[in-house]
């Protein structure tokens, strides 16, 4: 939800425009008193506001030159309510701001925008030329936020991009997101997975240096005891798992992938042993991943 309010010189701090529309619908009146009244205490410039567990808001005052108001300067806030878990900061700031040059620098009268609700005499044509340029302004900047929040990023990829650089190019924004969503751990642990049509890419936040992988392959139909048991000496390890493929099939045979974090053990012999000693279990292989 993305808000532009303006300070109007008879009733106060006002909203002019949101994303979406119907504001009524989706926040109390109370909230949205509250957002308004922001403009009273606000510097101009970006800044955060914390009104209760479920209402953050990110805001940018700013400030556009005017022939019409008294002090040839007319106020406006945009407010973003924030929905997401970890939000980019420093992407609102930086969009906000460029709104904020952009419509100052492109549009000299964009103040008169400002009067749509109350347009004076013989301006009305002025008014709404500017309010339709602001609207179409502000739902670009809406869609930024739109895009952001989304919780899948596509890019189309050339095979022999793939082929001569090794490697998949995130997009910026996931990079930003990656950092964000990471806190306290230092590296992410990446998992590549062939499926029937299809790769499967798993990037995982981990604290270690280190990951081990533990391949069971089995021989015959799984019965579920089967599983119980595997899964019941993994659990006895009391290490935590940082990833786990679940039963999968390959050449006929079927195996099953875990990666837990060793926290500092080395010797996974007995485990091994444990394991081949239950029914339908051919194989074990255990392989140790460092960083890179």
């Amino acid at each position: 939800m993305l808000i532009l309010t303006y300070f109007n010189p008879i009733i106060g701090p006002d909203v002019l425009y949101s994303v979406p529309n119907e504001l009524e619908k989706l926040i109390s009146d109370e909230d949205l008193g509250q957002i308004k009244r922001l403009m009273d205490t606000a510097s101009p410039g970006f800044f955060t506001h914390a009104f209760s567990a479920t209402l953050n808001t990110a805001n940018y005052f700013f400030m556009i030159p005017s022939d019409w108001a008294r002090g040839k300067q007319e106020m406006v806030m945009i407010t973003k309510i924030i929905e997401e878990e970890s939000p980019n900061l420093k992407a609102y700031a930086q969009r906000f701001h460029e709104f904020a040059r952009n419509v100052k620098k492109n549009r000299p009268s964009i103040f008169k925008a400002l009067y749509i609700s109350n347009p004076p005499l013989n301006y009305e044509s002025e008014i709404s030329e500017e309010f339709e340029y602001l609207k179409k302004m502000f739902n670009e900047l809406s869609k930024f936020f739109a895009i952001s929040q989304a919780q899948t990023h596509g890019i189309l990829i050339p095979f022999r991009k793939l082929e001569s650089d090794h490697a998949i190019h995130l997009p910026i924004q996931m990079v930003k997101e990656l950092e964000s969503f990471l806190g306290t751990r230092k590296n992410y642990f990446v998992v590549f997975q062939r499926r029937k049509d299809s790769f499967k890419v798993d990037i995982i936040p981990h604290e270690g240096n280190h990951v081990v992988k533990f391949a069971v392959l089995f021989n015959g139909q799984l019965s579920p005891e089967t599983l119980k048991k595997i899964g019941f000496v993994f659990q006895e390890l009391g290490l935590p798992f940082v990833y786990t493929s679940g039963i999968c099939q390959k050449g006929g045979q079927c195996i099953y992938e875990i990666y837990l974090n060793p926290k500092g053990s080395e010797d996974f012999e007995e485990t091994k042993q444990r394991l081949l000693q239950i029914n339908q279990v051919d194989e074990v292989k255990i392989i140790d991943i460092d960083l890179l």
